[in-house]
């Protein structure tokens, strides 16, 4: 059910983007030449137009080059290297820093790797790229491979989005949960804003409504008690606990000191927090970098499906 959700979803926000007729790039610069590069023929040629026009306008809107790759074989090289080089010796990026990231998936050792240049870095932060393998790894996994390209370049619109959303409110409060965004008192559905009437707008949790609850609480306690205690008109409390003991009937025989239990109070030791997410925002850093063979810097993520 989960699975169909999310795909239901990513269908919907896909189909939700205008489908204009792009106009053909000019690569006689050396610059790349497709962002879409089936070698293991996981997309049937039906679909490979709809993806490479996807991957073309999310990129281009967004000044910021998302492409795929698929491969049978990585030539005994690591992943991760292998597609830093792919990425950096085949022109990919965008504008003059080359940003841009690239997912490549590779059929041999059903293994993946996103790898994020430029700006793409700080956009897609450790946070949010794992957020985004959680929805198309399980696609992968299934061989569902058109479902988990598409979910791909969903997830990362919605994060271009995030983005710029962040950039305008300046702040750490903003962030992604499914399609429904957040911050303050907005709501969004798919970057649209949603108007909640004042009326409609009750926050259960504020402090006027526990204030009213406590109170609310005390008064419907404080009449069921005094209900039951007016049944017991015939029951007096005592004002020393020998008045509740019958004469004669306690007799202490012998005196000991017997070890209960002891008290032990541990103070946990401070662990360090390493992480450097930026809070919820998952924005403003905690990208993990590294230094690709043209040493240039890169960022990104691997995993196996």
């Amino acid at each position: 059910m989960k699975k169909i959700i999310i795909l239901l979803t990513s269908l919907l926000i896909i189909l939700a983007l205008p489908f204009t007729v792009f106009a053909v790039y000019d690569y006689s610069d050396g610059t790349r030449t497709t962002l879409l590069i089936d070698e293991a023929d996981l997309i049937p040629d039906y679909d490979e137009a709809d993806f490479l026009q996807k991957l073309e306008y999310v990129s281009s809107t967004n000044s910021c080059e998302i492409a795929i790759l698929t491969v049978t074989s990585t030539q005994g090289q690591d992943i991760t290297a292998f597609a830093d080089d792919y990425f950096d010796y085949n022109g990919f990026g965008y504008g003059e820093d080359d940003d841009g990231l690239m997912l490549v998936v590779n059929m041999g050792s059903r293994e993946y790797a996103i790898t994020t240049h430029g700006l793409a870095i700080e956009i897609f932060t450790d946070y949010n790229l794992n957020r985004i393998e959680n929805v198309f790894i399980e696609y992968l996994s299934d061989g569902n491979y058109t479902n988990a390209f598409t979910s791909f370049i969903t997830e990362c619109s919605i994060t271009f989005d995030d983005y710029k959303n962040y950039l305008n409110n300046g702040d750490n409060n903003y962030y992604h949960d499914d399609e429904y965004y957040y911050n303050d008192d907005e709501y969004y559905y798919n970057d649209d804003y949603i108007e909640i009437p004042e009326n409609n707008k009750v926050n259960i949790f504020s402090l006027k409504w526990i204030a009213i609850s406590v109170v609310i609480g005390i008064v419907i306690a404080f009449i069921y008690t005094g209900s039951l205690k007016s049944k017991l008109k015939t029951v007096h409390s005592k004002s020393a606990a020998q008045d509740y003991v019958v004469p004669g009937s306690l007799q202490i025989t012998q005196q000991r000191d017997i070890f209960i239990r002891s008290d032990v109070k541990r103070t946990p030791k401070p662990k360090s927090n390493s992480s450097s997410s930026g809070g919820r925002s998952s924005f403003g850093g905690g990208s993990s970098t590294h230094t690709s063979s043209s040493g240039r810097t890169h960022g990104g993520s691997r995993g196996s499906f």
